[in-house]
């Protein structure tokens, strides 16, 4: 293993780019880029499911989608149990540490393999300035990822700011980090998680809501004490058009995925029109 670059570090993981060359500044001129993404030791003891219920949601995008990247949703290979040599493996556990102080022994360390995305997170997009020109692309984006998930029994259970980054050399937006999904189907999953599913689903569209107000703003969602109508339309400083979409994925979220997607394929036409 090559030296990494420190990407940043997450709530149960922190991720590492490797390429064919490990000095920052030639990063632009690789050929080669992975990201490793490491679980911390410490999340692994509390839960020690996560890596194979990781890796069963993982398979099964694979699966459904005939071995093929879904173009929004990053592109993984497996989770597996990482095994390096000592060196490297010491260098690894010193990474980890920085973050992870409540590391012991030699702890076994668990990976997940993925694609490096060019580009920055909505919420380092959004630091200086909104942009609602991209609302449009990230709702196109997104809902043909979330409608791939949720029909092949998905929920991606962490949709933010944080987990969408924007690939500015292929001009998308991308869904990353996996580590809070779940797969309906999987037995690994907790009975609790099961009977939730429903709301699971539909705080995935919910939150895909306020990340498009979020973008297109700059702005969290001005959240109303009292009860807000169907038919009581938000003012949004963007296009009246999507600020519809936007307000049906905030205030009627409980639709399911099929519904929602077919009515953004309507919508979007005369959106653009």
């Amino acid at each position: 293993m090559t030296e990494p670059i420190i990407l940043g570090y997450g709530k149960n993981s922190v991720s590492l780019l490797y390429s064919d060359s490990s000095d920052t500044a030639d990063l632009q001129n690789s050929n080669i880029k992975f990201t490793l993404k490491i679980y911390y030791p410490s999340i692994i003891i509390n839960d020690r499911d996560l890596p194979q219920r990781q890796q069963n949601v993982l398979e099964v995008i694979k699966i459904k989608n005939n071995g093929f990247c879904h173009p929004n949703i990053i592109c993984f290979d497996n989770g597996y149990l990482i095994n390096p040599n000592e060196n490297d493996y010491n260098q690894l556990l010193s990474i980890i540490y920085q973050y992870d102080k409540n590391i012991n022994g030699h702890p076994i360390l668990y990976g997940l393999l993925t694609e490096y995305i060019p580009g920055n997170t909505i919420n380092e997009l959004i630091i200086h300035q909104s942009y609602p020109n991209l609302i449009y692309k990230l709702l196109d984006n997104m809902l043909s990822a979330l409608y791939f998930l949720h029909t092949n029994g998905i929920v991606h259970n962490n949709i933010n700011g944080d987990n969408v980054i924007f690939n500015d050399e292929d001009n998308k937006f991308v869904l990353i980090d996996f580590s809070n999904a779940i797969y309906f189907f999987d037995t690994n999953i907790y009975s609790s998680e099961m009977l939730n599913f429903k709301q699971l689903l539909e705080r995935d569209i919910y939150h895909l809501g306020l990340l498009a107000y979020k973008l297109g703003t700059g702005l969290s969602f001005p959240y109303r004490n009292k009860e807000i109508r169907k038919d009581e339309y938000l003012i949004y400083p963007m296009d009246r058009k999507i600020g519809y979409f936007i307000d049906l994925l905030i205030l009627e979220y409980n639709r399911p995925i099929s519904e929602i997607y077919k009515i953004w394929n309507y919508k979007k036409i005369h959106i653009i029109s």
